[in-house]
């Protein structure tokens, strides 16, 4: 996603915040809560819900991890609250509608999960839990899934959605934790402390700020530890390790 394209949806989301706002306080204070009010007020929360949806996919899509995950994770977002905003002004909507909006949402928050996930970074030796919990998520939205369009639940079922949900949990916890310690990884590529020629520096992710390596201009490299595509466009001097950004 582009910069100016998540400024826009920044500047709509904050717009409808502040919408929000404005209608909750002038309903409470003004008038009474009837249907009508109800229903503009609960749309408006829904498309801040939307704008948010995106948002937060915005980051991961942009640097094209695990994609195309944020790209599903932004547009069944979108999706699933659109229907509920179908659902808030129409009447008579069947069983059908509202499991195929909830669907959609839970493949959104779970494309979100696993994207936000996939930008941070991890040390060598601690990213195949990334993978690991990415497959977690998958088979427990799928079995939620199941659960929603399929009348089915025996003891075993519901134990095992238990089960995926405290390991996905504990992906969770436990991947932001050994992001800490990233920077515990060897350069590997370059030795950052030894001096290169002006042609060429030692170059650091501008995502995350991994050293990889020496690049001569016009090369194309993706980062080893977040996956950032990126390209030298300019020769430079040696660089000193806290240059990094």
């Amino acid at each position: 996603m582009e910069r100016p394209t998540t400024r826009l949806l920044l500047r709509v989301f904050v717009v409808s915040v502040a919408i929000n706002a404005l209608l909750g306080i002038g309903i409470l204070v003004f008038g009474d809560l009837g249907e009508t009010q109800g229903r503009i007020l609960g749309t408006s929360l829904l498309l801040s819900a939307t704008m948010l949806g995106i948002l937060v996919n915005g980051p991961a899509a942009a640097r094209g991890v695990l994609w195309p995950v944020p790209i599903v994770g932004a547009v069944t977002a979108a999706i699933g609250l659109g229907m509920l905003i179908v659902a808030v002004w129409a009447d008579g909507l069947d069983g059908n509608w509202f499991r195929s909006a909830g669907s959609f949402l839970v493949v959104a928050v779970a494309a979100t999960l696993a994207g936000g996930l996939a930008l941070l970074p991890l040390a060598g030796r601690y990213r195949p839990a990334l993978p690991t919990t990415v497959g977690l998520i998958a088979m427990l939205t799928a079995c939620i899934l199941f659960a929603i369009w399929v009348e089915y639940e025996p003891d075993w079922f519901l134990r095992l959605v238990g089960v995926l949900s405290l390991l996905v949990a504990a992906g969770t916890i436990v991947i932001p934790v050994l992001s800490r310690f990233a920077g515990d990884e060897p350069a590997g590529a370059a030795d950052v402390d030894r001096e290169v020629p002006a042609e060429a520096a030692v170059r650091y992710c501008p995502s995350c700020g991994y050293a990889v390596g020496e690049l001569p201009v016009g090369t194309a490299v993706g980062c080893g530890r977040c996956g950032f595509t990126f390209e030298v466009l300019e020769a430079a001097g040696a660089l000193d390790p806290s240059d990094r950004h």
